[in-house]
């Protein structure tokens, strides 16, 4: 009994059309994911995805949250007149675009006395053996950590490094996305009254 010769060319053919019918199907699904990915491109590192898109805005009021710092010393950081003025730093470890960052925050904070306080935050939490690294160690501001992360200033952080500047009433007077370049530190020192 003789086997049945398949031609090349059927199989060819063959293999052409699942390959056809397989991009069809690949296609269909890349347009349906690029219609369900945001618009809006973030350049600085994401934090996370809340569920509707807000990031903090001048003239916003910030509410109180809960901080802890390298040795596990809890503070609350309210609202009630404990400074006049709040400079906030907020990074992580895992931020690329933050190591740039935290020397300008440094020079910066270092150059701060009274009424302006300023905190540094820590979003991947912070410990007092964690700063192993020369870039986050010695640094002009302290490292603090979030304690409840489902905070609602966490929400708001969209994108970081971010900076803001705070009054005693907690009334966002500037905000900046990313590590400052001259023209925000200028704007942010005429604020600061700085020279």
């Amino acid at each position: 009994m003789q086997k049945p010769k398949v031609s090349f060319s059927l199989v060819l053919a063959l293999t052409s059309s699942v390959l056809a019918i397989q991009v069809v199907v690949l296609a269909r699904e890349n347009r349906a994911l690029k219609a369900a990915m945001p618009t809006e491109v973030e350049s600085e590192t994401p934090v996370h995805e809340p569920s509707r898109r807000a990031h903090f805005e001048q003239g916003e009021l910030l509410e109180p949250f809960d901080l802890t710092d390298e040795n596990g010393a809890k503070t609350r950081v309210g609202f009630d007149g404990e400074f006049e003025r709040l400079l906030l730093f907020v990074y992580s470890r895992g931020c690329s675009a933050c190591p740039t960052a935290l020397p300008v925050w440094d020079e910066l904070s270092s150059q701060l006395a009274p009424p302006v306080s300023v905190i540094g935050i820590q979003l991947d939490g912070v410990a007092a053996d964690d700063h192993d690294d020369p870039a986050w160690n010695n640094l002009a501001f302290g490292h603090h950590g979030l304690i409840d992360p489902s905070q609602v200033p966490l929400a708001k952080m969209t994108r970081i490094p971010l900076t803001l500047l705070v009054d005693a009433a907690g009334l966002i007077q500037w905000v900046r996305y990313g590590a400052l370049d001259e023209q925000d530190l200028g704007e942010l020192r005429d604020l600061l009254d700085l020279e």
